[in-house]
């Protein structure tokens, strides 16, 4: 495996979304982290100190797992893990509660193995596509880059939990947030404040349960 592959397979596990994330954790400025990529060379030491969690044996061979942790798991995660009492909003923008909740489900869909959550979706403003009511099945999307056009559910740093259209923002660190009922008005957000990205990847009813 190459190093760049290696760098980017830690950042990905470490759940950095884009590596300037990575780099200021590291201590270390986004040229430097460029830098890594294109030598295939990065300070091995640097990262075990700061995390941890990280394998040796990977950090230098690229072989195993990426974290101890997940060499410690002694039976797999399987499924998608359904939320129960998490939901994202499908109209307004609206505030919900963002502590963290031990209450979910493993739930198995064929058609969405490759996904790793679901939550509750109310609201209509992507109405069609999505109805109020149902569960949405999502990804986490853990690469440096977003993909323009699709639908996230994302995540502020203000707690909000919002299902749209994500699109390039006219300004250089925004993005535009978009419905699919055309009665909502599209808003600009900063890519700055989205700590975390899941693609939608279809719904199901409740009742299919």
């Amino acid at each position: 495996m190459e190093r760049s592959e290696i760098l980017r397979k830690i950042r990905t596990a470490l759940r950095f979304r884009r590596d300037i994330h990575f780099a200021k954790e590291l201590g270390v400025s986004p040229s430097t982290m460029c830098n890594w990529y294109k030598k295939g060379n990065f300070d091995e030491k640097l990262i075990l100190e700061k995390f941890p969690d990280v394998s040796e044996k990977f950090i230098y061979t690229g072989e195993g797992s990426v974290l101890k942790s997940q060499e410690e798991e002694i039976v797999p995660k399987k499924g998608i893990r359904y939320w129960v009492d998490v939901d994202a909003t499908c109209g307004g923008v609206e505030m919900f509660d963002d502590s963290l909740t031990a209450n979910h489900i493993d739930i198995q869909i064929p058609e969405f193995r490759d996904c790793t959550d679901a939550v509750n979706i109310y609201g209509d403003s992507m109405y069609p596509r999505y109805k109020s009511g149902q569960i949405i099945i999502l990804k986490e999307w853990q690469e440096s880059y977003i993909d323009y056009g699709h639908v996230y559910l994302i995540i502020t740093r203000s707690g909000y939990r919002m299902v749209k259209y994500l699109k390039k923002g006219d300004v250089e660190g925004e993005v535009l947030c978009a419905s699919e009922n055309p009665p909502y008005e599209s808003f600009s957000i900063q890519l700055e404040d989205i700590v975390r990205l899941y693609m939608v990847k279809g719904a199901i009813e409740k009742s299919s349960m």
